[in-house]
Parts: C-alpha cells; structure tokens; sequence
C-alpha cells in the first residue's frame, strides 16, 4: 500500500504544480483529523480543525510571483574591495611602529 501511495504522489507531482501538490498532500492530512476526532475523544477541538481550514483556504489563493522580463534585470558585477582579505594563510604585516 505504501509503495502504491508513493508511486502516485510521484505521478501527481509530475502533473501539477508543487502548490498544488502540497494542498492535495494537506488536505490529505486534514482528512485524517477528522477521522481520529470522530473515533478518538481527546483531539483537536472543533476550534482548531476551524483554523487549519482557514489556513488551508488562504493556501489556495497563494500565487506564484510572476517572471521579470529578461530586458529589466541588470546584472551589476561589484569590485573587490582592497580592505577585505581573501581566506588563506594569514600574512605578517610589518608595521614602521615594531622595533
């Protein structure tokens, strides 16, 4: 049964989206909550189902940013600053004030 299991969430992560996915995988999980509260007494309360559902909810209008046109994006290369120090061996500074 496991097997089978992972095999189709494979087979859905393929067909949609990762947002999605992880909605279907949620709801899943919501699904087993209510089971164990309906055989189980002491679980979670009728309150706490009420905000996993409104999270789930606010999942669902959740979007992805949309792409940058390849045309805005600048690529600004920065120059070495001379004060920082590359890792490596640590070199002695001779200084005019050591005798």
């Amino acid at each position: 049964m496991g097997i089978c299991m992972s095999h189709a969430g494979y087979l859905l992560r393929a067909t949609v989206s990762a947002t999605f996915f992880t909605i279907v995988g949620i709801l899943c999980k919501v699904l087993t909550v209510i089971i164990n509260c309906m055989l189980w007494e002491k679980h979670a309360t009728p309150q706490g189902i009420g905000f996993l559902f409104l999270c789930i909810l606010g999942g669902t209008f959740y979007q992805q940013a949309p792409m940058r046109a390849a045309a805005s994006v600048e690529i600004v290369k920065a120059k070495p600053d001379p004060a920082v120090q590359a890792p490596g061996p640590k070199k002695e500074v001779e200084s005019s004030d050591r005798k």
